[in-house]
């Protein structure tokens, strides 16, 4: 392994002293093998990420109102919908099932994350460590942005496969067109609402349709797996945590890539570029996001070389510079 990846893995948590006896916690290049396996022989896998929203529905508890409040505000912020407790609730048992059961879990993070995510994310890891103190056989520890990490690997990975997606993005061109894949099935799903200004017509079609419960059903209900290890690309949010377990249960390949969906179509909504995008729409200059990066991160950044990423984000993602 080359020293910038040792580096990178060194800065993951949890640490090895930190989690139970019997746990892997997988590098990029080990998950990438790991998969690989599974993929040539066809062997049914659920592989599934973990982040805020999910570690705020595994808390929820009726007794507690302010666990109730902020886990219908995380499913609020996602859909822009309205839940009730009962929902919010049934969403989280969802979650928890397939928390209980992923074959994989996409939960590592890196230590230098802000302070309200790596909080989130060590409950999480409680979380793994009580369930697997009762009872729960230990299971591989990826990181949670693994389907960024390995979205270059997918290509090789999956020719001459059969695959299915589960997104709001049109994936069908891509995966046939640039990745050579000749047999692609596509269950789409409402995008989040959070990230609705980078959508096109395709993705408005379903802008009506609410996720919950409608959507969700209608997938649970449709989903098929055509031949046993078909492997399914998913990015439904929390919607598409327990439709990996289906799908492994139904002989296929899970993979929770979230995000990395809207990354493989140029779609730019999470990370970095994407704060600078919507602090850029805001209206600040570069002097000023310089000086909110730094009051966020604790690390100034030069005004100069935030112009310069943000002039090469906006020409990927197709966006005019303001006028000044």
């Amino acid at each position: 392994m080359n020293s910038s990846v040792s580096a990178s893995m060194s800065a993951l948590m949890p640490r090895g002293d930190e989690v139970a006896l019997g746990t892997v916690l997988m590098s990029r290049d080990e998950f990438v093998e790991w998969l690989r396996y599974r993929v040539n022989k066809r062997i049914p896998a659920a592989i599934v990420r973990f982040g805020d929203s999910e570690a705020q529905l595994l808390a929820a508890d009726a007794t507690q109102t302010q666990s109730m409040t902020v886990a219908i505000d995380a499913l609020e912020r996602e859909t822009g919908l309205s839940f009730s407790p009962e929902d919010a609730l049934e969403i989280g048992a969802l979650v928890a099932l397939a928390y209980d059961n992923a074959d994989v879990l996409g939960i590592r993070f890196r230590d230098g994350a802000h302070a309200g995510h790596k909080m989130r994310m060590r409950k999480l890891i409680a979380h793994y460590a009580a369930r697997v103190a009762a009872g729960r056989p230990p299971v591989p520890l990826a990181h949670n942005l693994l389907g960024h990490q390995i979205v270059d690997a997918l290509p090789a990975l999956l020719a001459g496969r059969r695959v299915s997606a589960i997104s709001c993005r049109d994936l069908k061109p891509v995966l046939e067109g640039e990745w050579g894949l000749d047999d692609v099935a596509v269950y789409q799903v409402p995008s989040q609402h959070l990230v609705r200004d980078v959508d096109g017509a395709y993705e408005a079609v379903m802008h009506d349709v609410p996720i919950w419960p409608d959507a969700h059903a209608r997938i649970r209900r449709e989903l098929t797996v055509r031949e046993r290890g078909e492997v399914f690309l998913v990015g439904a949010g929390v919607f598409g945590k327990d439709l990996c377990i289906s799908i492994r249960d139904k002989g296929g390949i899970a993979l929770d890539m979230g995000s990395a969906l809207d990354r493989i179509v140029g779609k730019i909504t999470r990370g970095l570029k994407r704060r600078l995008l919507d602090l850029y729409a805001l209206g600040m200059s570069m002097d000023e996001i310089a000086s909110h990066g730094q009051r966020l991160y604790g690390t100034r950044v030069d005004a100069e070389r935030i112009s310069q990423v943000v002039d090469a984000t906006l020409s990927e993602a197709g966006r005019p510079r303001r006028s000044t």
